[in-house]
């Protein structure tokens, strides 16, 4: 028998935030139900993900992802993961660090931003248990922050593709997202080859999983790993391809032990 399995996810309308999303697929906060069943999702310590990353027709760039296994934030156990963005003529640069549970549910996500000049940093708490989420963000010495209460735990779009990683998305298994411009409903729609280096004959054998409306749509790897080997989000012209995975052996668990004067992220606030 198939689970039921709910997650809920919002998005910030803020201009700042738009622009995290746009070159890092940050902060995009949808909310959904999945019918499907569960599987242990798995990323190598080291294991570093190359994507090509296009914002529109012209604008281009790179984003690297790098896994660095456990570590211990504030005396919790968490999964560690980074991922740093640049788009050619440096006019954009963002680094962000991204604390998870074991099954890539985000708790602290931290911002650090170069945009033409200006430095921008920001911090993203998710209260896994108060289906809450903080989210502040200094600009030029001014600070912004927003609360967000849903009906369910809320998700962020750079820890989305590989929370999926961990779920049987079978024929007919469907998410129902909710997001602040209307109702989606994500749905596998077919098998599809995803080439990635026609030189050298490298393929994957990807699920494409599709929005209606239409807007939204990300590939899955069929292979072990299920990595998420393409992604578009029309709405904000955003394209990402997965062109390189290696394993880099200097990479080391980062540890962590910061008090923060906030409750602990995920987890229950009295």
């Amino acid at each position: 028998m198939k689970k039921l399995i709910t997650i809920t996810m919002n998005n910030n309308t803020s201009i700042t935030h738009l622009l995290i999303f746009i070159f890092s697929f940050t902060l995009l906060i949808l909310s959904f139900s999945i019918f499907a069943e569960s599987r242990k999702a798995e990323l190598r310590v080291g294991e570093t993900l190359h994507y090509d990353i296009t914002f529109g027709p012209f604008l281009k760039g790179k984003t690297v992802i790098r896994f660095y296994g456990k570590t211990i934030y504030d005396s919790t156990e968490l999964f560690y993961m980074t991922y740093d963005t640049k788009f050619f003529g440096s006019i954009f640069k963002s680094h962000i660090d991204i604390y998870t549970t074991e099954d890539f549910f985000p708790v602290r996500i931290e911002t650090e931003i170069k945009r033409i000049g200006k430095l921008s940093k920001g911090l993203e708490l998710f209260y896994r248990n108060k289906n809450m989420a903080i989210f502040s963000q200094i600009i030029e010495g001014e600070e912004e922050v927003d609360t967000i209460l849903r009906e369910h735990p809320i998700q962020d779009i750079t820890t989305l593709p590989f929370y999926l990683m961990g779920i049987n998305f079978d024929p007919g298994d469907t998410l129902q997202v909710s997001l602040p411009q209307g109702e989606l409903k994500l749905a596998r729609a077919k098998i599809e080859e995803i080439v990635i280096d026609e030189d050298f004959f490298n393929t994957y054998s990807t699920y494409l999983i599709k929005s209606e409306p239409k807007g939204f749509k990300v590939w899955l790897n069929r292979g072990k790993n299920r990595l998420p080997i393409k992604i578009h989000i029309e709405q904000s012209k955003i394209k990402m391809l997965l062109k390189k995975i290696e394993i880099d052996k200097s990479i080391k668990v980062k540890i962590k032990e910061e008090k923060s004067t906030d409750e602990t992220p995920g987890e229950e606030i009295n």
